[in-house]
């Protein structure tokens, strides 16, 4: 009777040990409570059904459907086991394992989500993981372990040389990782209150980004500004092979531009030239560095080229003429009257109104001063057909006892439309 009894009493505790650690299922019309590890019972502040996750709620301490979006009922702190209506205690399961979803991707995190008491596997912007999914259809709630980042105000020391790895708006193969460079004393870097994008050095010290209202901002990106060795870089409107860059001299000193207060168009200097041309007969000759070719179409609207010329006569009996050609034909010429010897300067301006049309202005100032002639003319040249367009300035003498010396040259360009 006695060997009876323990063989019974074994038997019974067998059984209850057996339902201390195997999870019984728990079914539902969607869910399935495979297993649990850590469970608890809290009273609910409205209906809930198996496999919605639950926050309790400050106000009143009752148990209601946990909501991302909604700060008053997060953090989750389990998912539903056992259904109940409100005022009745609600099964919660802490630690374990519930099926019913479908098409999961499998190893990969579940999240609260902004449907209220639903899980997603798509990270919200308030983010608390609660789990990850085994198969495609049962989840391993987890929600012993949260740590609410969302008001962490010092992370403390992160070891590593990329110890920040961020993910992005996409969950995929690409991150951004910020690397750094391992300190040899201590460093701060100050975020300015602005707001703004930062600059990237894009490659090994050669070229860098500038900070940019751009999104787009970059080498070789339309509309981009960069810096190079030395130098400020603009792509301009069209991403090809041709850029604005500007280059600076060595100072020996700090020197500082200055920009008027006034909107206009900035003359370049760019061409200047001090190879003396030197004629003594009765004919022209063309001004060495006074040659320019035109691009095919490039001179239109606005644009403004403007010629000086510089240099001494000598000898005292005719008058010297100074020409500027465009295509190849005279469309101005200043003259002076006989016995022109002293030093002369000649200006000429030659502005496209269209492409079809220039207006041109010159003046002559001969004689060491004592004579100056100006003059005003106009031309159809059409500078957006087809080829190039050469522009130069000649000297011609009237008499071969004569001497003329073209000392200095200095091309500019502005382009300024009405």
């Amino acid at each position: 009777m006695k060997r009876d009894f323990l063989k019974l009493l074994t038997a019974v505790l067998i059984i209850v040990f057996a339902v201390l650690i195997i999870t019984p299922q728990v079914t539902s019309a969607a869910y399935t409570v495979k297993q649990y590890w850590v469970r608890t019972a809290l009273t609910a502040g409205e209906t809930l059904t198996i496999g919605q996750l639950v926050a309790i709620k400050d106000a009143d301490g009752l148990v209601y459907k946990a909501d991302a979006n909604d700060a008053t009922v997060r953090p989750a702190i389990g998912v539903v086991s056992k259904g109940a209506t409100s005022g009745n205690l609600v099964g919660i399961t802490i630690i374990g394992k519930i099926s019913g979803w479908s098409a999961l991707s499998e190893g990969a995190a579940v999240y609260l989500s902004e449907t209220a008491g639903a899980a997603t596997q798509s990270s919200p912007t308030y983010s608390q993981q609660v789990g990850v999914a085994l198969t495609t259809t049962t989840y391993f709630f987890n929600f012993s372990a949260y740590l609410d980042t969302t008001a962490v105000v010092a992370l403390g020391v992160l070891a590593g040389a990329t110890p920040i790895i961020l993910e992005g708006a996409t969950a995929d193969d690409y991150e951004t990782t910020v690397t750094i460079t391992d300190p040899t004393a201590d460093r701060t870097f100050t975020i300015p209150d602005l707001t703004g994008t930062v600059g990237l050095i894009l490659g090994t010290g050669a070229k860098v980004a500038l900070p940019s209202t751009l999104t787009t901002n970059g080498v070789d990106v339309a509309n981009s500004v960069w810096g190079g060795t030395n130098q400020i870089i603009g792509e301009g409107a069209t991403a090809d092979d041709y850029e604005h860059v500007q280059t600076y001299v060595d100072p020996t000193t700090d020197n500082t531009v200055t920009w008027p207060d006034y909107s206009g168009a900035v003359p370049l200097v760019i061409a200047q030239g001090y190879t003396q041309t030197s004629h003594s007969e009765a004919s022209a000759t063309d001004v060495t560095g006074s040659s320019l070719t035109l691009a095919d179409g490039w001179f239109t609207e606005g644009k403004t080229i403007r010629y000086t010329l510089t240099g001494t006569v000598t000898g005292t009996n005719g008058l010297i003429t100074i020409n500027l050609y465009f295509e190849d034909g005279a469309v101005m010429q200043l003259a002076s009257a006989d016995a022109a010897a002293g030093d002369f300067r000649a200006v000429f301006e030659i502005v496209a109104t269209a492409s079809n049309a220039q207006r041109i202005s010159g003046w002559l100032i001969a004689e060491a001063g004592a004579e100056t002639i100006v003059d005003y003319a106009t031309d159809n040249t059409d500078t957006g057909a087809a080829g190039t367009i050469p522009i130069k300035l000649q000297i011609e003498l009237a008499h071969a006892d004569d001497v003329i010396n073209a000392e200095m040259v200095k091309i500019e360009f502005w382009n300024k439309a009405d």
